[in-house]
């Protein structure tokens, strides 16, 4: 049952909700929303389908073993035949020599384990990924209060809410390797292994005959056991086909196209989805019938079955069989079965992680590229910011330049106006400016620098020039009147 879990119900829904068809990318979102329904609704249907299949089998199988069916019958023919490991029974010992089937099974045992080490090696590196992503992104928002840009957790969602399905099947996955490997680890310790190694002529000795042909006691008829028997697995093996049709019927359904067509942009959009899931959901309720009518048949054929093995032991015991040849034939068959168990279901697991292995390693490298996007942010975020303060500090900077080269001509120019010092501050070489800064008679450079030489005061010199319009001889006169 938990094995099953594992196989039946896990591999064949994730075989569904893990097959990507190419191009998914250009379903509208709406349609991609209707498909992802669809998806867990055939999940769904598949789920309940393989566990009733399998609970039912199972239940079945368990009552045939309470009552040592169908080993005892086995046995009873083979000893009135004369005794001997039976002939059907012994090809079946010698197919899983000749394939060296129980090397074979360890050697796929240890390829199942590093299997599944690493795919869950790929998955604990994606959450750890993210994990530090959301770490940082807290981090930084902390340290920076005005970032505004996406959170990790809106940009991780819908891989989070993947990653999380895929953290399901793989525990899902790894408590039916669990069971599959402690049944495994007793190959070599338990004995009824061993007689799957033996030679024909030594389990012959283990199943003598009747002596003389008979045990003193009349023959058992076994013709209506053996009948419905049959009939039994009959019916197992009708409903594993039908189960089959109905999960590759659902796997070949083309939802998608289907889905695509459809205007998503039209009002009855979401209605027309609806009615296109709904429109798969029957053309499956055919074969979902099926498998419960040919479930339903199991009770009535069961109470027969146990009914006429009743009658059967009570005949056997009376003609004094042999214990225990339905001891040994009991052993080999379910060693064979176990190994037919143990093969489908290594197989089944490896299946499994071929499927699920890649389709991890694309979350692991979208997480990757998210992780990336983040940090690509927050670069982006710092280098604007640190722009942003360099701008402002040179804005600062040419505020102060510029008033440093304005706020002294203004200062000065208020302080001469307070003193009544009307004397101008020059704003050009060789011009002199008035209080309202306008131009007056340019001084010639010369003339100032003859007379000064003259010993005559420099302002006194400038001042006459100017009175007399650069007159030499005139601003000469002033000077020595004065």
């Amino acid at each position: 049952g938990e094995l099953l879990a594992k196989t039946e119900k896990t591999l064949p829904t994730t075989m569904t909700e893990l097959k990507a068809p190419m191009f998914s990318k250009l379903l509208s979102s709406a349609a991609s929303a209707a498909l992802e329904r669809y998806e867990q609704i055939m999940d769904t249907l598949l789920y309940q389908m393989s566990s009733l299949v399998e609970e039912q089998t199972e239940a079945a199988r368990n009552e045939l073993a309470r009552v040592n069916l169908p080993h005892s019958l086995t046995a009873y023919r083979q000893e009135q035949s004369g005794g001997g490991i039976p002939l059907d029974l012994w090809c079946r010992v010698e197919t899983i020599q000749r394939d060296k089937k129980m090397q074979q099974l360890k050697n796929d045992l240890w390829e199942l384990r590093d299997k599944a080490e690493a795919a869950r090696s790929t998955y604990s590196q994606a959450s750890r990924q993210m994990e530090e992503d959301m770490e940082m992104d807290a981090l930084f928002r902390q340290h920076n209060p005005g970032f505004e840009g996406l959170t990790a957790s809106e940009v991780q969602k819908e891989v989070r809410q993947t990653l999380l399905n895929y953290e399901k099947l793989l525990s899902k996955s790894q408590a039916g390797d669990s069971v599959l490997l402690k049944r495994l680890e007793i190959l070599d310790t338990d004995p009824k292994y061993k007689l799957l190694t033996f030679q024909k002529s030594q389990l012959d000795r283990l199943l003598p005959g009747a002596a003389g042909g008979d045990r003193g006691g009349a023959t058992v008829d076994t013709t209506e056991l053996s009948r419905l028997l049959v009939e039994l697995s009959t019916l197992f093996h009708e409903r594993d086909v039908i189960l089959n049709t109905l999960k590759e019927a659902v796997q070949t359904y083309d939802i998608r196209s289907k889905l695509g067509q459809i205007d998503s942009t039209s009002p009855q959009a979401e209605q027309e989805y609806n009615q296109e899931i709904q429109k798969a959901r029957n053309s499956f309720q055919g074969i979902a019938y099926e498998i419960q009518k040919n479930v339903n048949r199991q009770a009535e054929l069961m109470d027969a079955i146990l009914n006429e093995n009743e009658s059967f032991m009570s005949s056997r015991e009376a003609s004094a069989s042999s214990p225990e040849s339905d001891t040994c034939i009991a052993m080999i068959e379910g060693a064979i079965d176990d190994v037919g168990f143990f093969t489908k279901h290594l197989k089944e697991g490896q299946d499994f992680y071929n499927v699920v292995s890649p389709k991890l390693e694309q979350v692991k490298q979208l997480v990757g590229d998210i992780s990336v996007r983040l940090a690509v942010e927050r670069c982006e975020y710092e280098d604007n910011a640190r722009m942003s303060e360099q701008r402002r500090q040179q804005e600062t900077e040419d505020a102060r330049m510029a008033a440093s080269f304005n706020n002294p001509d203004a200062a000065s120019t208020s302080e001469h106006s307070r003193s009544g010092d009307v004397r101008p501050t020059p704003s050009r070489p060789g011009v002199e400016m008035v209080s309202h800064n306008e131009p007056q008679v340019r001084v010639d450079d010369e003339k100032v620098a003859s007379l000064v030489a003259m010993d005559f005061d420099p302002d006194k010199v400038v001042a006459a020039l100017k009175k007399y319009d650069n007159n030499v001889d005139m601003a000469l006169n002033e000077l020595l009147s004065g």
